[in-house]
């Protein structure tokens, strides 16, 4: 069984019209492990971010809205591309997010500040 980041770098070499849940929810269980996961309705998967939402204050793309970002799912089996190309940007700022928090705690030079 393929880890979240193997699929993600697969999204990033083709993203087919749709992709099936369980693939979404293991991304989101790795990258955003808080997400929510809905009961009911269309919009399944839900993601509140404070690290996204301070990202979209500072004017990035973060393919969300005030931080959160919902995923309704069809036919109660696969998601929409356009919803996995909102995953992917919020992906990639997560990542450059923590990167610069990363770096700014350990300083410039790889030690300690």
């Amino acid at each position: 069984m393929p880890s979240a980041a193997d699929i993600v770098e697969r999204w990033r070499k083709y993203l087919p019209p749709q992709v099936p849940k369980d693939d979404v929810a293991k991304v989101l269980a790795a990258y955003f492990p808080g997400s929510q996961k809905h009961a009911g309705g269309s919009h399944e998967f839900c993601v509140s971010d404070p690290d996204l939402y301070n990202a979209e204050q500072e004017g990035r793309n973060t393919g969300t809205t005030g931080g959160r970002l919902s995923i309704p799912v069809t036919r109660g089996r696969y998601v929409k591309r356009a919803y996995i190309d909102d995953l992917l940007d919020a992906i990639d700022q997560k990542t450059e997010i923590r990167r610069r928090r990363d770096e700014n705690q350990t300083g410039p030079s790889g030690g300690t500040p």
